[in-house]
């Protein structure tokens, strides 16, 4: 008696060579999508970097700003201090005239950086506005003088003693804001980059899955030819 042998099983090669053909497709649509994604992450990754290097710099400037007032100041108080020789006054009025043109060629620089980088901008024009004020000030409270004995300074330093340490304290501000306006912005940058990466590993784990669900059913149909 012979023994039954069992019927091989449906042949479809048509299809066997489809299925590979999708599996070759999501392969290559895997290795696309990952190259296309890494393109798109590093050009993100340097327009955030040139941003965040911006807003690092800017805030330099506006630390560049505070010293220089304070050089200005430094030459108001020379004046008083040492201004009782027509030589002195001049020298340290001029010094102090040159800082004070500093202060504004640096705020104006400052401005057109932000506006580069789409930043706010509206904290220039203002600083501008209160640094010339102080500049008046201290012009009025000289007048015409050309020296200044010991008992006019006094006077004179009465009149604006302490009138530069608000504004001092605004481009202060205005640096650390800066400063924090870069640490926020790496921190969105970060943010965003994880959040692109984390989205591209999943659909790159679809499409590894479905290749290894198309390629286990190649098998079982090849099995099933035997």
């Amino acid at each position: 008696m012979s023994i039954p042998t069992a019927e091989p099983g449906p042949r479809n090669p048509q299809l066997l060579v489809r299925l590979a053909g999708i599996v070759l497709f999501l392969q290559l649509l895997t290795a696309l999508m990952e190259s296309a994604g890494s393109h798109v992450r590093d050009r993100e990754l340097a327009a955030a970097q040139a941003h965040i290097g911006g807003l690092l710099a800017a805030s330099a400037s506006a630390l560049e700003v505070r010293v220089r007032f304070k050089l200005q100041v430094q030459e108001w108080k020379n004046i008083l201090l040492r201004g009782s020789d027509p030589a002195d006054f001049s020298h340290y009025h001029d010094a102090m005239l040159g800082h004070a043109a500093a202060v504004d060629a640096a705020l104006h620089s400052l401005g057109e950086s932000l506006a580069a980088l789409d930043e706010s901008t509206a904290a220039v024009p203002q600083l501008l506005e209160r640094h010339a004020a102080l500049d008046l000030r201290y012009t009025e409270a000289l007048g015409d003088r050309q020296t200044l004995d010991f008992a006019l300074a006094q006077q004179v330093d009465r009149g604006v003693r302490g009138i530069d340490r608000p504004l001092d304290a605004e481009f202060d501000a205005l640096a650390t804001e800066l400063g924090a306006r870069a640490h926020a912005a790496q921190a969105d940058a970060l943010d965003v980059m994880n959040k692109t990466v984390h989205r591209a590993r999943i659909m790159r784990g679809v499409l590894l899955g479905v290749s290894s669900v198309l390629v286990l059913l190649m098998l079982a149909m090849a099995l099933r030819r035997i």
